[in-house]
């Protein structure tokens, strides 16, 4: 899987406290998907996952050709971990 960086979004992600790494680790580990929207013509997706670290984000990101363009990232709330906990839990 190759990830689209640039100078952009990863300011953004830093603003959040989120390194590319993370956000790379948290799309690669099997993540939930929550939904689609279309924004600025384009499907964005929003997923949480865990990084290697076992910190759980929820994050935006959308498919630009054959790469995965991050659009945003931060800690997910508490319940939405939770959800995220049970979830991949259920699915073992």
């Amino acid at each position: 899987m190759r990830f689209d960086w640039d100078d952009a979004n990863i300011e953004h992600l830093a603003a959040h406290g989120v390194t590319p790494k993370e956000f790379e680790q948290a799309f690669q580990s099997g993540p939930v998907r929550l939904y689609r929207t279309t924004r600025h013509r384009e499907q964005r997706y929003a997923a949480v996952g865990a990084t290697a670290q076992g910190r759980v984000l929820l994050f935006i990101y959308t498919k630009r050709g054959r790469k995965i363009r991050a659009v945003t990232a931060h800690t997910a709330p508490r319940k939405v971990r939770k959800s995220y906990a049970e979830q991949k839990s259920t699915k073992r």
